[in-house]
């Protein structure tokens, strides 16, 4: 077979769940996924050290991650979850059963005493759980509902954090006095592991634009009617490029402070692309991007239909990577095979780990043997780096061992960084332009396609340009220096470009 170049992203994401009044997490996301998965996915590489990834972190996590790291942070449910059982209110009782339950089965059935208990919810109702449990069974219910979402290596080899799973039930109050320290423990590890793995060269960190806005989108709001010339929009337009662009540099500024240099790599929030985005991004000193094959189908008008082995028609095109060039601006792009991506993603959760990996394996070397003689392949295996694996048996950590032991041991593939990648192919084709498109359909109709999405653009847009006005008085720049924004008028712009975020 021809050689293959394997180039995985995992993209790591989290929206800001942090309330900008009060300072507290309204949903605990972050810190649970951090636990779980981020500290964990970065870590088992170090047992292959021939496979090299991508991780991508969008600022807004990693600044969560951090301030969890600290100890500093205000969070309902992790202080009802340590909280003494005795002490418990009836609405933090009322919390925890909200909150305890609202995980994978995969999670909880390794305890079947979490299960009694979300059974014993289900059939006798919340108010009579408040009404008759005993603190044992809300320090049952506090300890498995924080043991669930701790991660695999942890659990099988941490010698407090085995104990406390084969314990099971009828835990103490020093038992999560215990729980809590390792949480912590586990939470301060997540991003230096991500600097030392950067560090020894086994993988590269990319970024995102810092509040995860649709770049294009903010450059100019009637690009979304490219892709669908049917689509609503907000009239007039949303239209303010710089917006973009600082949204771009404030990432580039965090990554440098928290990992030690510039992002060489960016994925667009949603796989977000166009002309005047790209432009941005290549400006500021973005050597690659990635998004998903149908922009990439769609700029060429071709199309990627697979056969009865999984190959795509055009497959060539779609596995290399491509130079977009606008005048001097140059950036190498990556486009996923959405059909492994997805594989990944949602299909072999439901195959044994084994049997997974073998199956994804034979498909990578199957696009190898399928492409022009001398050729080699550059296959992009893109997707989200956390949300899959509480579909797996054992968080996925098997299959990825599997996998993983596999690309280490073939000698025709390399599994490579990005920026290797970008390295291994000195002279890619040419892309003129890019067609304006997220990763999501080929098109924006997520975020604009919809008659709520147009007014909360219409309200952004009005935010925006009051902003602008207040600008304009002065009420907002400092006297002696109308180019400088006071401190509230910092703030006011914070609070406009933190809007400007998809996730709302």
């Amino acid at each position: 077979m021809n050689r293959v170049n394997l180039v995985i992203l995992w993209h790591m994401h989290q929206p800001q769940y942090r309330d900008p009044a009060t300072g507290e997490y309204v949903l605990p996301w972050t810190r649970l996924h951090a636990l779980k998965d981020y500290w964990g996915m970065v870590k088992i590489l170090e047992e292959f050290p021939q496979v090299h990834a991508t991780f991508n972190l969008v600022p807004l996590l990693a600044e969560q991650i951090e301030e969890y790291a600290s100890g500093r942070f205000k969070e309902p449910w992790f202080e009802i979850a340590f909280a003494p059982a005795e002490s418990l209110s009836a609405d933090q009782k009322r919390e925890a059963l909200e909150r305890a339950f609202q995980v994978n089965e995969n999670l909880m059935r390794r305890w079947p005493r979490f299960g009694e208990l979300e059974s014993q919810t289900r059939s006798g109702g919340t108010e009579a759980c408040v009404a008759h449990w005993s603190p044992r069974e809300w320090r049952d219910l506090q300890v498995l509902s924080q043991l669930a979402w701790m991660d695999e290596e942890y659990l099988a080899k941490d010698p407090v954090i085995r104990a406390l799973s084969e314990k099971e039930r009828n835990f103490t109050e020093e038992d999560k006095s215990v729980l809590m320290e390792k949480q912590h423990e586990l939470l301060g590890a997540v991003l230096p592991e991500y600097r030392l793995a950067a560090a020894r060269g086994q993988i590269e960190i990319s970024t995102t634009p810092y509040y995860h806005p649709i770049l294009p989108l903010l450059c100019d709001s009637d690009i979304a009617r490219v892709a669908n010339p049917h689509t609503p929009l907000p009239q007039p337009p949303f239209c303010y490029p710089e917006d973009a662009r600082e949204q771009l540099a404030r990432a580039r500024q965090f990554h440098e402070r928290s990992f030690g240099k510039p992002p060489a790599g960016l994925w667009p929030s949603e796989g977000s692309v166009s002309d005047q985005a790209l432009e941005i991004a290549a400006d500021l000193g973005f050597r690659w991007f990635a998004t998903d094959e149908g922009v990439l189908g769609r700029t060429r008008n071709i199309g990627f239909w697979r056969d009865a082995s999984g190959y795509p028609e055009n497959g060539p095109e779609l596995y290399t990577p491509w130079q977009f060039s606008r005048g001097e601006r140059k950036m190498t792009g990556f486009f996923r095979d959405h059909y492994l991506s997805d594989l990944v993603g949602f299909v072999y959760s439901r195959m044994g780990a084994e049997e997974a990996a073998e199956d994804l394996h034979r498909r990578i070397c199957a696009i190898g043997d399928r492409e022009p003689e001398g050729r080699t392949a550059t296959v992009s295996v893109i997707l989200d780096g956390e949300n899959a694996w509480e579909y797996y048996p054992g968080n996925g950590r098997e299959f990825l061992r599997r996998f993983y032991g596999r690309i280490e041991r073939d000698p025709q593939i390399r599994a490579l960084t990005m920026s290797e990648a970008v390295e291994a192919v000195p002279d890619p084709p040419h892309l003129e332009g890019i067609f304006p498109a997220s990763w999501i359909s080929a098109n924006f109709d997520v975020w604009i396609g919809h008659a709520e999405d147009v007014r909360a653009w219409n309200l952004l847009r009005d935010a925006r340009r009051a902003f602008e006005r207040a600008k304009a008085r002065g009420s907002l720049t400092n006297t002696f220096d109308p180019a400088k924004l006071t401190a509230q008028g910092q703030r006011a712009y914070e609070a406009v470009l933190a809007s400007e975020g998809s996730d709302w």
